[in-house]
């Protein structure tokens, strides 16, 4: 036992040497100026991130414990992002029209260096999946496809063993890295070629996996500032925020979000659904704020109005067999915001309590209260436009015949979750 410690101990300080080494070449990068040496500089530092990275897999395989304690997975992402970091920098300083080969070199330095961490990372995590055996991991692995069978002398019993808490907690992060990795490549592409689908879809199994955490969410809410859908935006920085462990930028970036909707602009609007959007964005801007303004009544009014509109357009399909489940998933997601800038407001005030604090927690319920009305009005109109429907139906056919009542999409976008 004695000699596997000291085992785990020796390959944990060449690993700290082998970062340590990283770092600093990554620093003297920093200071030098951009040239040919810097593609020497960085194949180097690829040779030694191919070195690292197998001491780290080896602790992490030999005893999890002491790979928890140490944060072991953890430093491993930090320096991949640190060297990440180093290539968007050089990438960004090489801006003169002679720089423009050496240009390109470097970024096929970084495209090649993404896509071997994200191969790194994906075998690692379907070895980690099929070593441990919680079917939280199994379910992971089947919808990233990525089963795998391993002997049975290789299979861990996290359960038995009493790390379950800390095996999910580095099947979340490499998710999350996942995640990360899959977007950095799709921000390289033109923005007609851009498509977020893999990134999105390690998140939200991030996500199922510890449904406690917000990091999740907050990296979708960092997916849709790119695709430039703000609604979604809101919603996943408002769920990573009243998680159970938010992300550390979250609010910052929630902030951010809210201050620039605050600012006075005209927007060209194209659909009603998308004046709904941009007028509740708005509106919840300032209910954040929680200063009293000229406009609230008008605004809410606005909002309130639209958001009428909108369900009886959705109301309307449904009656008549159809769907608009793009509008539902809107709506949804703005009652979703509603609660959850509730609780966060409930939050700020109880941690500190202020004038404005108060007032934006009163006016947030308040909408919330409206919104509800809104949707219980119609779903109450419901039955009595199904019922109307269904006697039309009968009476112009030759045959009378039971007819199924299709499910209202508003009445199931209220009720969901």
């Amino acid at each position: 036992m004695a000699n596997a410690h000291e085992s785990l101990e020796a390959q944990w300080l060449i690993a700290k040497k082998l970062r340590h080494s990283i770092l600093k070449e990554l620093d003297a990068m920093a200071k030098s100026d951009s040239g040919i040496a810097e593609l020497r500089q960085f194949e180097k530092i690829e040779a030694a991130m191919s070195n690292y990275r197998l001491p780290c897999i080896s602790i992490i395989w030999a005893d999890i414990r002491f790979a928890g304690k140490e944060n072991v997975s953890e430093g491993l992402w930090q320096t991949h992002v640190s060297v990440t970091s180093a290539y968007r920098k050089s990438i960004n300083k090489l801006t003169r029209p002679d720089q423009t080969v050496l240009k390109r070199k470097v970024e096929k330095l970084y495209q090649r260096y993404l896509k071997t961490a994200q191969e790194f990372y994906k075998g690692f995590l379907q070895r980690f999946c099929a070593r441990f055996n919680l079917e939280e991991l199994k379910r992971v692995a089947s919808e990233a496809d990525l089963d795998m069978k391993v002997p049975g002398h290789d299979q861990v019993d996290a359960e038995s063993e009493q790390v379950t808490k800390i095996v999910n907690g580095i099947g979340h992060m490499t998710l999350i890295y996942l995640g990360d990795l899959s977007r950095y490549r799709t921000l390289l592409k033109a923005p007609e070629r851009r498509t977020w689908e893999k990134a999105l879809t390690y998140y939200c199994l991030a996500n199922d996996l510890m449904p406690e955490s917000g990091f999740g969410h907050h990296q979708c809410g960092v997916v849709f500032i790119e695709a430039d859908d703000r609604l979604s935006v809101l919603y996943h920085l408002y769920r990573s925020l009243t998680s159970k462990t938010p992300h550390p930028n979250a609010q910052t970036n929630l902030d951010r979000e809210l201050k620039d909707l605050a600012k006075p602009r005209h927007a060209q609007i194209r659909r009603d659904e998308d004046a709904l959007v941009y007028w509740f964005r708005r509106l919840l801007a300032h209910l954040n704020k929680g200063e009293e303004f000229r406009q609230h009544s008008e605004l809410v009014g606005e909002v309130l109005n639209r958001l009428r509109l909108a369900l009886q357009k959705v109301e309307a399909r449904t009656t008549n067999g159809l769907s608009d489940r793009r509008m539902t998933v809107r709506l949804l997601k703005m009652v979703l915001i509603n609660i959850c800038a509730y609780r966060f407001s409930v939050d700020k005030v109880n941690k500190h309590w202020t004038d404005d604090a108060s007032r934006s927690c009163q006016l947030i319920l308040q909408l919330n209260v409206r919104t509800f009305d809104e949707g219980l009005v119609a779903m109450a109109k419901k039955p009595r436009s199904l019922a109307c429907h269904a006697l039309n139906s009968r009476s112009t056919a030759h045959r009378p015949r039971a007819r199924a009542c299709p499910r209202s999409t508003v009445r199931g976008a209220f009720l969901a979750k």
